[in-house]
């Protein structure tokens, strides 16, 4: 467990720094380590300095739960021709977010790293062109001009191409395109109709819709990325109506497709020994099918009357479970297992930069992040809260400063951000579970607060928010007295 910054020698700042799975960078000199212990869990706090940047490292796949893992990965989807991204945060809950929407976008995909979206743009004569972009929104290309009609791109894994289809006015064909511009490549024969590329995981193949024979007539088909014969999909169902089909479990002989035979949504499961049966049947609507990058799972909206919502459903169970409960959602994106966390800098989690940074570690897993600013930076201090009972298992740290402006932490890794108000604050208390290193509460106060035990652990001072794990305010009014449990930080009176 690493308990302090390394760099090899350059405490002055302005080149990376290590802190645990964190690499950072300040403007300035490196602020001293303040490092508090606990039973199982290390928190270390650097304040007074001015971080310009800060990302996470994630734990390799193979090291977490699923949930963990899911957390680990975003989403985009469009609606009403705007696209919102977001963090799964928790697995099979409402995300939070989303924290970035683009307009006059639909069809969007996050490529293999995460890092650059593709979708469909409407220009200014309301053409439908293909664009790559930032996930902040800058640096776009735009891969496409005319007024052909260019929809639904997808990504090779490492980023470096778009597939998308192009309708020529006579037919669709599938487009190969460096992601950054350059020459396109037509892959299909113009005999065919082909639709919504989707690239396989091994960057060797890509599967489409192909109608063959006129209307009514829609075969899931491969083709290799160099081009050659179609086939279609070994265990596929062929469908009266155009449909969906995503690669499954980082498998590239495994599919589940969605379709519409003119009376009945399916969602069909090709195995990879070339068998398909039926996972899903009704008459909802089904669209914008996607798989997890991680695990045994697909999403997707579904539609039921004027009802509709995205839904996760488990491979393995065959069982489904509501993800969001909005309607409008026309396709959706799950994007990969995110193997960075942008904290600090552009769309950074904590903040684009800051004046303290708070690590809270057990072992190798993540307790928690903090960040806390104030208006002059340099006089952010941090101080470990002596704890006079061993057998109490907290760790506290009291972050002062001239005036708090930002204090925003995140438990775990699931990124759920939580942002307290610091209005009127000079200090905090933020205690930490000595188990895990997560935040339980946070205690704000205007001057100054003095450490107590007339109820297991508790402080008194003019206190302005007491704020239990979730950021909700126990003291909204105010308190002059604030109890802790023990054990577990929780706040147990604040009055």
């Amino acid at each position: 467990m690493t308990a302090g910054p390394s760099n090899g020698g350059n405490p002055s700042g302005g080149s990376d720094q290590t802190l645990g799975q964190i690499t950072f960078r300040t403007s300035g000199p490196v602020p001293a380590p303040v490092v508090m212990s606990g039973r199982g869990a290390v928190v270390t706090a650097l304040a007074g300095g001015s971080f310009t940047s800060a990302t996470l490292k994630m734990p390799p796949p193979g090291s977490l739960s699923s949930a963990d893992m899911i957390a680990n990965t975003e989403m985009i989807y469009d609606r009403y021709g705007h696209d919102f991204l977001f963090d799964m945060g928790t697995y099979d809950t409402e995300p939070v977010g989303p924290p970035v929407t683009y307009s006059n976008n639909s069809n969007p995909v996050l490529s293999g790293l995460g890092s650059r979206i593709a979708a469909t743009h409407f220009d200014a004569a309301v053409n439908m062109q293909v664009q790559t972009m930032n996930l902040d929104g800058s640096g776009v290309v735009t891969l496409t001009s005319g007024s052909h009609g260019f929809g639904h791109p997808t990504f090779s894994p490492d980023g470096s191409k778009v597939a998308y289809h192009e309708f020529d006015g006579t037919h669709y064909r599938i487009i190969v395109q460096p992601s950054n511009g350059g020459s396109a490549t037509t892959l299909t024969s113009s005999a065919d109709n082909a639709y919504n590329p989707v690239w396989s995981p091994d960057n060797t193949k890509i599967a489409y819709w192909r109608q063959v024979g006129g209307a009514g007539n829609f075969i899931p088909t491969l083709m290799t990325t160099a081009g050659g014969s179609p086939t279609q999909i070994p265990g596929s169902e062929g469908s009266a109506s155009l449909g969906e089909v995503t690669f499954i479990n980082g498998n590239t002989t495994e599919v589940v497709e969605e379709f519409y035979d003119g009376a009945t949504y399916y969602l069909w499961h090709c195995t990879p020994l070339g068998v398909g049966f039926n996972m899903a049947s009704g008459s909802d609507a089904l669209q914008g099918l996607s798989s997890s990058p991680v695990g045994y799972k697909i999403v997707y909206s579904r539609t039921t009357g004027s009802n509709q919502g995205v839904f996760v459903r488990d491979i393995e169970s065959n069982t489904e479970s509501m993800l969001m409960n909005v309607t409008g959602v026309q396709s959706i994106n799950w994007g990969p297992y995110l193997t960075t966390r942008n904290l600090i800098g552009n769309s950074g989690f904590l903040g684009v930069s800051t004046g303290a940074l708070i690590y809270g570690q057990n072992g190798n897993r993540i307790g928690s992040l903090v960040s806390v600013d104030a208006t002059t930076r340099s006089t952010l201090v941090a101080t470990p809260q002596a704890n006079p009972n061993p057998s109490q298992t907290l760790i506290s740290c009291t972050v002062t400063g001239d005036a708090l402006t930002v204090l925003k932490y995140m438990n775990g890794v699931s990124n759920v951000v939580v942002s307290l108000s610091t209005t009127g604050a000079k200090g905090a208390v933020i205690n930490f579970s000595a188990d895990t290193g997560q935040v339980s509460s946070v205690v704000m106060y205007t001057s100054s607060i003095a450490r107590d035990r007339s109820a297991g652990v508790g402080y008194s001072g003019k206190i302005i928010g007491a704020y239990d794990s979730t950021g909700k305010n126990l003291a909204p009014h105010g308190a002059t007295h604030v109890s802790l449990d023990p054990m577990s930080g929780k706040i147990l009176t604040a009055g």
